[in-house]
């Protein structure tokens, strides 16, 4: 027997170790999906924040007068608007002189709207329901809609997730 060499050396087994590693691996099983989950949904969240906040600088446009002294086909600008498309990520907003949506071409009287450009929702998210327009009056900006009146429901592109947000609105204007 070496005297040097206490009675009991200090350290860990084998099996200690092996229990403390599957304790770690357990645990970390169950944050992980949980920290996924949690990511997904301040994603999905922004982008429903980053909706409403587009949403509202088409409606400041209408509030503000921006393009009101334009015509279209001798009718004068009385509304800025969006057009959501289903499934999609991308939101085109316009002007128009009245609240036909889509806004198309009519045979008789012409373009009744001018597409002014898009925005695109982040993160992979994408507009959920049938298409529809939004349109704010540039007299006061009260929102006027084509289809369901609200929510506008927003998820992942993918079509395994079913978190979904909502952008809700009333008639009088507010954005929530």
């Amino acid at each position: 027997m070496n005297a040097n060499l206490p009675n009991h050396s200090k350290g860990f087994t084998l099996i200690e170790l092996l229990v403390v590693m599957s304790i770690i691996a357990i645990l970390g099983g169950g944050i992980i999906p949980s920290f996924s989950r949690y990511l997904k949904d301040q994603n999905l969240k922004q982008a429903q924040e980053q909706l409403k906040s587009d949403l509202r600088t088409i409606q400041n446009k209408a509030l503000t007068g921006a393009s009101s002294n334009e015509e279209i086909n001798g009718g004068r600008v009385r509304y800025w608007g969006v057009y959501l498309h289903s499934g999609s990520e991308t939101v085109d907003y316009l002007i128009s002189t009245n609240t036909t949506c889509p806004p198309t071409y009519d045979p008789t009287s012409g373009f009744t709207s001018s597409w002014k450009g898009s925005f695109k929702i982040p993160n992979k998210v994408v507009y959920r329901g049938d298409s529809m327009c939004l349109f704010f009056d540039i007299k006061n900006g009260d929102i006027i809609s084509s289809g369901d009146s609200s929510p506008i429901n927003i998820d992942y592109a993918s079509q395994n997730e079913t978190v979904g947000k909502d952008v809700t609105f009333n008639s009088a204007g507010l954005i929530y």
